[in-house]
């Protein structure tokens, strides 16, 4: 996912969740849901999300292989 990915928050690393709903290919309002069931890894700051790009690519990762094992 990264060659299509550029990053345009101003931190580094650090996606909103329009950014993250593009780079998953979900629609902004699942991000937010998934936010805040806990599903996603985000941080909260003040009323909006925040989302380290390295902690989802490593949940990205772990769903796959969750994936792969409930194929096994």
């Amino acid at each position: 996912m990264d060659a299509h990915y550029q990053e345009s928050s101003t931190e580094p690393g650090l996606m909103n969740v329009h950014e993250v709903a593009k780079y998953l290919r979900f629609c902004e309002a699942k991000v937010y849901k998934m936010s805040q069931q806990g599903i996603i890894p985000a941080i909260r700051i003040g009323k909006s999300w925040r989302f380290r790009k390295d902690l989802i690519d490593e949940w990205i990762r772990r769903e796959a292989g969750n994936i792969n094992q409930a194929r096994a």
